[in-house]
């Protein structure tokens, strides 16, 4: 099925490189099983910095009807899962403690950071279980060190972000992973990494973030590359909403600096270092955070409405 608008777009900024996964679900392989879309020999392959694959898999029970995004909850977690951390790993609880979670609130979109490739599958599983009349699909991104190589997890598997969202009768769904042109010293390589679903009445993106942790000016600069460029692009030409969620590393009063030039386009919500940024189209609202075993940040959940209006 040929994309929409942020083909186009991103074809304008050559120093990004993109693999962008785009599929139709009526010809997705494995589909009626209720499969994931990538085959594992993808997943084992090498793959370059910016890769994003991308899955989905039907409903488990009667179909609700198409929708361009329901209103719900979007859940941010970071999971602290590589198994390097020890000042917030722990044998993999934070896992358990998601779908428990997940399970509890019902999210309709779910950002981790700091996960391993087994944890996506574990996660979208547990959204599928718990939206069953909806469709589902996940992105997850590897996250590589300065030299391009990619970082693995402790228990094996790539190390990386991941995007996991619902929509009744989904009719395409794609992802895109961008590094960002600035990157702390030491650090790994911090990426955007952002998900479209859409139906036949619509859609919605989202994006998962993680920004610099030891410096705050990176940090900064990182969001405003986001909010000022990046979701931009991924949104591109269409009129689909776009958020994204994550562990800014900023407080309150750095999200301020970082929406200062675009204040009238994106609205903001969060607490400690952890923030949803939202389009016109979503509407935040309550915003809680969520005690977790095995890992250092609270689970953040945002009630997000969607509110029929254009972008």
């Amino acid at each position: 099925m040929p994309s929409h608008g942020p083909t186009r777009a991103l074809t304008r900024t050559p120093r990004t490189t993109i693999v962008r996964f785009s599929v139709a679900l009526a010809a997705a392989a494995g589909l009626a099983a209720g499969t994931l879309a990538a085959p594992a020999a993808a997943l084992a392959a090498p793959a370059a910095p910016t890769t994003s694959l991308s899955g989905a898999a039907g409903p488990l029970a009667p179909a609700a009807p198409a929708t361009a995004a329901e209103d719900g909850t979007v859940l941010q977690v970071n999971l602290c899962n590589s198994g390097y951390d020890e000042d917030c790993y722990d044998k993999g609880k934070s896992v358990p403690a998601t779908v428990a979670l997940v399970k509890e609130l019902k999210p309709v979109a779910l950002t981790l950071n700091e996960a391993c490739r087994s944890d996506v599958d574990t996660l979208f599983n547990a959204m599928r279980t718990t939206h069953p009349g909806r469709h589902t699909h996940w992105a997850f991104a590897p996250i590589s060190r300065a030299d391009g190589h990619h970082i693995t997890c402790a228990t094996g598997g790539h190390y990386g972000s991941a995007v996991i969202d619902t929509l009744a009768d989904m009719t395409s769904y794609n992802s895109w992973a961008f590094p960002f042109d600035k990157q702390a010293a030491g650090d790994e390589r911090r990426i955007a990494h952002c998900s479209q679903v859409v139906s036949r009445e619509g859609g919605y993106f989202t994006c998962g973030v993680q920004l610099a942790a030891k410096d705050r000016k990176v940090a900064n600069a990182q969001c405003k590359q986001l909010v000022g460029s990046i979701m931009d692009r991924v949104a591109g030409k269409t009129d689909y909403p776009i958020m994204a969620a994550g562990t800014f590393n900023l407080r309150a009063d750095g999200m301020g600096d970082c929406l200062t030039d675009v204040a009238d386009d994106y609205t903001t919500a969060g607490k400690g270092l952890q923030h949803l940024v939202a389009s016109e189209g979503i509407t935040l609202g309550d915003v809680a955070t969520h005690p977790m075993s095995g890992t250092g940040l609270p689970g953040i959940s945002f009630d997000a409405t969607f509110d029929g209006d254009r972008r």
